[in-house]
């Protein structure tokens, strides 16, 4: 996003005619809005702002009725609408699962005590069933490398790779 005097986010009078975009990654809906459309119809709120009274207007129920912040499944129950047109990432492991996303890990590890080794070879491919039984459900992408160790070797030295279900690599 774009952030504008002191470190806060526009205001949609200050967009103009700009395209707002929004998607939810947990039930597939998308939108493409004007922000003057949204000024009109929503007041002078903050762009980010902007993406709940969306979601909410057009009926998500998880954003009219969220789940309380200090519950356990916060992050997976919530909804999940945020800015659209690009690459779609789930934010959090459960919804990578479903969608059949793939997670490889790639060793690095170049000593181990004080003896140099070679990496393992090869990438090691986790099963996210049991991964998401492991360290649960919520837990977002970029949170995924800090709760495991390589498979292959018990190393912290790795590295990971996710594959999409149409095959690219993210």
């Amino acid at each position: 996003m774009t952030t504008w005097r002191n470190g806060s986010f526009p205001v949609l009078s200050e967009l103009g005619q700009k395209i707002v975009a929004v998607e939810c990654v947990r039930c597939d809906r998308r939108g493409r809005y004007r922000a003057d459309r949204l000024l009109a119809k929503f007041g002078d709120v903050a762009e980010a702002a902007v993406f709940d009274l969306i979601a909410k207007d057009g009926g998500c129920e998880r954003a009219l009725d969220p789940p309380a912040v200090n519950d356990i499944n916060y992050n997976a129950d919530k909804c999940q609408i945020q800015r659209g047109g690009g690459r779609r990432v789930p934010p959090i492991l459960a919804t990578a699962m479903h969608n059949g996303w793939r997670l490889f890990v790639i060793c690095e590890r170049h000593h181990q005590g004080l003896k140099s080794v070679k990496p393992c070879k090869g990438a090691t491919e986790m099963d996210l069933r049991k991964l998401v039984a492991a360290i649960g459900p919520g837990v977002m992408l970029d949170e995924v490398g800090k709760r495991i160790t390589a498979p292959c070797c018990g190393s912290a030295h790795f590295r990971i790779s996710w594959q999409l279900p149409d095959g690219t690599e993210r």
